[in-house]
């Protein structure tokens, strides 16, 4: 509770102030505890593998980088090191020279090659003209460096495939294509867009398009009311009785004529006369 100006007017006695002075004491003695607890935590410097690092700005910035030597160690293909703020650190790490890949080629067994002392000496795998990849690898044998060859035979990666019904194979291209029947093709035909079928004209057989089947369902149905070898009939002349069949005039009835309705009556009935 805050005193009243009245209150702090008022004259105090030394022991008054021996008793502020130990308060005083004891928070001073709670705040050194305090920071020698501080003390006992806090880090004072920085080292990497017992190389001091300066602080910039209260800040330590390990910078960890790897870098290849511009020379490997001897026996080693190349050779690394660690290194914080630019100091090595750690051990090297040596890449060994054992079966380590050092090239890549391909070639093409010859002759020379199958003789004595070539590569492929006595190995039935291989026969003059197939294709190989030589793959170097750089060996130790204790001490000694050297270099030896694994030979692949690019013939055993390839399968060989044969030209079915329907297709042919170009060897000089190694490439398949379709193949037309020209003597049945009726309109089929390949080319570099595919296998097309082209419409059927008056000169050449080929696909029905859409219009000719419209109109071919129509007269099919025309000609479905058509009876079997029927022929082609015309009326030889209006009123006669009789019709064409495949340009042959046949009666189909037979009228009488003038005459003979004329003697048929005679016969039926007398001629009229006066009486």
């Amino acid at each position: 509770m805050a005193l009243t100006p009245e209150q702090l007017e008022k004259l105090t006695r030394l022991k008054h102030l021996q008793s502020f002075g130990a308060r005083v004491e004891d928070i001073v003695t709670d705040l050194q505890g305090q920071i020698d607890d501080i003390n006992e935590g806090i880090i004072k410097g920085v080292k990497v593998n017992g190389t001091a690092l300066t602080p910039t700005g209260n800040v330590v910035d390990v910078l960890m980088t790897m870098e290849k030597k511009a020379t490997a160690d001897a026996g080693y293909a190349s050779s690394y090191v660690f290194k914080a703020n630019g100091v090595a650190v750690g051990d090297t790490i040596n890449i060994a020279k054992d079966w380590l890949l050092t090239g890549v080629e391909k070639g093409t067994v010859t002759a020379a090659d199958k003789a004595a002392g070539g590569k492929f000496e006595n190995d039935d795998d291989f026969a003059v003209g197939d294709k190989y990849i030589d793959f170097s690898f750089n060996v130790k044998a204790g001490s000694a460096e050297t270099t030896t060859h694994i030979y692949l035979n690019v013939q055993d990666l390839v399968d060989a495939y044969l030209a079915g019904n329907g297709l042919a194979l170009d060897s000089s291209t190694n490439t398949f294509s379709v193949v037309i029947d020209s003597s049945n093709a009726n309109g089929l035909s390949v080319g570099a867009n595919g296998i097309a079928l082209g419409l059927a004209t008056d000169s050449a057989a080929g696909a029905m398009s859409a219009a000719d089947h419209t109109q071919f369902t129509a007269d099919s149905a025309k000609l479905a009311d058509i009876s079997d070898e029927a022929n082609k009939t015309t009326v030889t002349t209006e009123g006669s009785g009789a019709i064409e069949i495949d340009g042959t005039s046949k009666a189909v009835v037979y009228i009488a004529t003038d005459a003979e309705v004329t003697e048929m009556l005679d016969d039926v009935l007398p001629a009229p006369s006066n009486g």
